[in-house]
């Protein structure tokens, strides 16, 4: 079933939206699941993967990190429990143990104006409250991080001053949308090329078309209050603005012609009227959902890669003690 949110329902993003700026069409990189789309975040490629699964050992080597390197000035990732990127395996998370912090750092690192270049914060995926947003674990915790996360950024305003915030999602989970994404037949947006970063698939698919549009509110004192952004964005263009400002870029040919971001920050001067945004869990309706009995999407994943490596199934505060201890053993 489908729960529709009218304006008011989603205070925390709907607020951001109305007062910074929201790309009209900004589209998945391919037509499917989470972790296609995932892996297109962080490489401009799948590596050939059409479907949910632990995937990520297609990439490794190929993600924008692997790019950046071990340098701590250009990039860290923020977690909560265990992040999805863990299914690049372990080798590859002690490899960069030194760019990975729990999210409780984020704030001393704001307030100590220590982030890196690029920040890419993982939400909450197997131990309860969940925060990514995923259908069956509801909006609410997902709004609380979103609230969170800004509100640090604007109480340092000499780095609120240099960020530009993202808020997307992967994929639109399944919903109808008149917009015909481009390399579909019948778009009206046909005179955009879809660059094919690879080879097709096993089952045959080409990579040669995007997929629906998703949410995406750009956060920044340097855009206008209500501002649209219709230039054509996917996944993809995360890469090239991060190559733009790093010097830094991954092989995909789809990353390297992506648009950037940077000609959304459109202002002379920076605002000045950033304000605080009060999280109510009592805004919401089914804020908090009960462990269903067969977890699946991402979480699922997780575990599927925990039972390749280790047999049986664990308890997810076993894997997370696990992935802190890939960071810590050196």
């Amino acid at each position: 079933y489908a729960t529709c949110y009218a304006d008011g329902s989603l205070p925390i993003l709907q607020t951001l939206a109305k007062e910074y700026g929201v790309c009209t069409r900004w589209f998945s990189a391919f037509p499917g699941s989470t972790t296609p789309n995932r892996m297109f975040t962080h490489a401009g490629t799948s590596g050939g993967a059409t479907s949910q699964g632990a995937y990520y050992s297609r990439i490794r080597g190929e993600m924008i990190f692997d790019a950046l390197g071990d340098r701590r000035d250009l990039w860290r990732v923020y977690y909560h429990d265990i992040p999805h990127l863990w299914l690049t395996g372990d080798a590859w998370v002690k490899a960069f143990s030194a760019q990975q912090r729990r999210i409780g750092h984020f704030a001393r690192d704001v307030r100590n104006d220590e982030l890196p270049v690029y920040t890419f914060i993982e939400p909450r995926h197997v131990i309860p409250p969940w925060n990514s947003q995923h259908p069956f674990m509801g909006v609410s915790h997902g709004e609380q991080l979103i609230a969170r996360v800004y509100n640090e950024l604007i109480a340092n305003p000499r780095v609120f001053e240099k960020t530009l915030l993202l808020i997307v999602y992967d994929e639109h989970g399944g919903f109808y949308d008149h917009v015909v994404p481009p390399g579909h037949p019948g778009s009206e947006l046909a005179d955009h090329r879809v660059i094919v970063p690879s080879g097709p698939s096993a089952e045959g698919f080409e990579f040669d078309r995007l997929g629906p549009r998703v949410p995406a509110v750009l956060v920044s004192p340097w855009i206008e209050r209500g501002t649209r952004f219709e230039a054509i964005y996917d996944h993809t263009s995360i890469l090239s603005t991060v190559a733009s400002m790093t010097g830094c870029a991954v092989r995909s040919p789809r990353a390297r012609a992506a648009f950037t971001l940077e000609s959304t920050l459109s202002r002379a001067t920076p605002r000045r009227d950033a304000s605080r945004l009060t999280y109510r869990s009592g805004d919401y309706l089914n804020s908090h959902h009960a462990i269903p009995t067969d977890i699946g999407g991402v979480a699922g994943e997780i575990q599927e890669h925990w039972q390749s490596l280790y047999g049986e199934p664990e308890l997810p505060e076993r894997m997370a003690a696990h992935y802190e201890s890939l960071l810590t053993s050196g």
